[in-house]
């Protein structure tokens, strides 16, 4: 459950069901909005099938928020990859927070 790899398979899935896209289209360097067509709706429904999949609470936006203020831009779109990333980062144990 913690590699990677698994993680990229969830994210692949739930991206998958929630935009009703084939999974083999979905690949690291993915981009939500721009090449997804992922809309504000979407993005709350691939929340909540990763929640489901991983036990934590995913915030997509959350992300990209922190992603900007770390990079010091105002970029609204974000990766697959980002996603497997961030999720990586929220099921580590909490004392490597």
């Amino acid at each position: 459950m913690n590699s990677d790899t698994s993680l990229l398979d969830k994210v692949r899935e739930a991206v998958a069901q929630s935009l009703r896209i084939p999974p083999a289209q979905i690949d690291p360097n993915t981009r939500f909005i721009a090449e997804l067509s992922a809309e504000s709706i979407d993005l709350v429904d691939i929340e909540g099938e990763l929640e489901s999949m991983t036990g934590c609470e995913v915030d997509l936006r959350g992300m990209v928020e922190e992603r900007n203020t770390r990079q010091g831009t105002d970029y609204a779109d974000f990766t697959v990859q980002e996603v497997v990333d961030y999720l990586a980062w929220k099921i580590q144990p909490a004392e490597a927070h």
